[in-house]
């Protein structure tokens, strides 16, 4: 992998998601804010958002119903700026493997990571649009139908927490 420069650096949304739901026809869906992606794959589907990309009092919020994931990026210092030089899929189930880096620019490889929401389309697509203006481009056109869908999803998962934390089964009607 050619070294990106770490503030420019794009996480591989297409790969988790396919890592994830599946390869083969996967579409991909535009959002309203970088670093959100959609993508619609084989099996499954849903949002995957790097987190560097929510604000503080977004991630607070969403850490109450989902925990981020570790994409693991291997940086270098180059020409004193943090460079990614690689990255590690395995927390992802793509085949990972050791990874040893011959450095050619000078200083060590530093292991860091960088938190990757993973939101499946069936519900947890309702926390991401909850508490964040995140949406698919062509659902912002329908926002009221879309507000309704949200709240009524999202009331769902708090009923479940809430009966899974007391160790009920949850049945739904």
């Amino acid at each position: 992998m050619k070294p990106i420069l770490l503030s420019k650096f794009r996480i591989p949304a297409r790969r988790i998601a396919e890592c994830l739901w599946g390869k083969g026809g996967t579409n991909s869906y535009k959002t309203n804010r970088k670093g959100a992606y959609y993508f619609s794959c084989s099996g499954h589907g849903g949002y995957i958002v790097d987190s560097r990309v929510l604000t503080t009092e977004e991630k607070i919020e969403i850490n109450n119903f989902v925990e981020p994931e570790n994409l693991d990026v291997y940086t270098q210092l180059i020409q004193n700026e943090n460079y990614v030089v690689h990255v590690n899929m395995s927390e992802f189930t793509c085949r990972g493997k050791k990874w040893n880096y011959a450095s050619v620019y000078g200083p060590p490889v530093e292991n860091d990571s960088i938190k990757v929401y993973v939101f499946e389309e069936d519900c947890n697509w309702a926390i991401l649009e909850k508490f964040t203006d995140i949406r698919i481009k062509s659902k912002i056109e329908s926002e009221q139908a879309s507000t309704e869908q949200i709240e009524k999803m999202f009331q769902w998962i708090v009923d479940y927490k809430k009966n899974k934390d007391k160790g009920k089964t949850f049945v739904t009607e």
